[in-house]
């Protein structure tokens, strides 16, 4: 860690220190009207993404249950590891 010199050190008194406290508190509905559109626009893009990983999924298991020589049960147990892992994204993403 530097050491602070004399020179980048700041002095404040009680009436600067309360301006600068304002002016953050001023920009603060400003910073959460924007994280909650960040917020808004990230959950719509999971939702769009689990939708067509979700239609994806379903058209893959359709594909290999045509060209399967496993029944339909056994192949929707080969891809429930794949369907576990692509859940414990949507959810870590959150």
């Amino acid at each position: 860690m530097a050491v602070l010199a004399d020179d980048q050190v700041m002095v404040l008194d009680e009436a600067a220190i309360l301006a600068v406290w304002d002016s953050v508190a001023q920009r603060s509905p400003q910073r959460h009207a924007c994280l909650g559109s960040c917020a808004s626009q990230l959950e719509s893009a999971e939702v769009t993404r689990r939708i067509s990983t979700e239609k994806a999924m379903a058209a893959m298991v359709a594909s290999m249950n045509e060209v399967a020589f496993l029944d339909e049960g056994q192949v929707e147990r080969l891809l429930e590891a794949e369907a576990e892992a692509l859940n414990m994204s949507i959810l870590e993403n959150r």
